[in-house]
C-alpha cells in the first residue's frame, strides 16, 4: 500500500474587506492574484503498516512559461533530509511562492521511497524506487483591485 499524498491550499480570509493573518483551506486551488503569495500545506502519511526507506519528498511549482519550475521543496537539501519513515508516521510541510505571471500554473509535489529495508550488499543503483506523485493546478489572474500595485524581490 502506498503512502498517502495530500495537497491543501491555504489563502488570507477576508474580514469585512481586510486582509487577516488568519489562513484557511479552500475547496479547490482555484485562482490566485499576481502579487499575492501562493501558500500550500502538503501531508504524507505512512499507513503501509512497514516502514518506508530513502524517502525523498520534492515540491515544484511550473508556469505555462518555458522556464525551469520553481523548486519550493527538497528534502534532499540541508536540514530536511528524511530518509527513514516508520509505519503511521507523517511528514508534514508548508511552501510559499509569491505569484509574478499571469497563467496557469502546476504544483507538482513527487514522493519517492523504497517499501523494503535497503540490503546492505546490493548495488544502490538496482532498485528502482515506488513513487507518488500529484499536481494541482493554479490560475493567476491580474492585481487585485484598481490601482493596486506590488514589488517584487527578484
Amino acid at each position: 500500500m502506498a503512502p498517502t499524498l495530500r495537497v491543501m491550499r491555504l489563502y488570507p480570509q477576508r474580514l469585512g474587506g481586510d486582509n487577516s493573518s488568519v489562513l484557511q483551506l479552500p475547496d479547490n486551488f482555484g485562482s490566485i492574484h499576481i502579487g499575492e503569495t501562493f501558500t500550500a500545506v502538503v501531508s504524507a502519511l505512512n499507513h503501509s503498516g512497514a516502514p518506508l526507506h530513502d524517502v525523498v519528498a520534492s515540491v515544484q511549482l511550473q508556469s505555462s512559461a518555458a522556464k525551469p519550475p520553481a523548486e519550493l521543496y527538497h528534502s534532499g537539501t540541508a536540514g530536511q533530509t528524511l530518509a527513514y519513515m516508520p509505519s503511521g508516521a507523517s511528514l508534514i510541510f508548508v511552501v510559499s511562492q509569491p505569484m509574478r505571471e499571469l497563467g496557469t500554473h502546476t504544483l507538482r509535489v513527487l514522493l519517492t521511497y523504497h517499501a523494503a529495508a535497503p540490503i546492505a550488499d546490493a548495488d544502490p543503483s538496482t532498485p528502482t524506487p515506488d513513487t507518488v506523485d500529484t499536481g494541482e493546478r493554479l490560475q493567476s489572474i491580474g492585481p487585485r483591485g484598481p490601482g493596486a500595485v506590488y514589488l517584487f524581490k527578484l
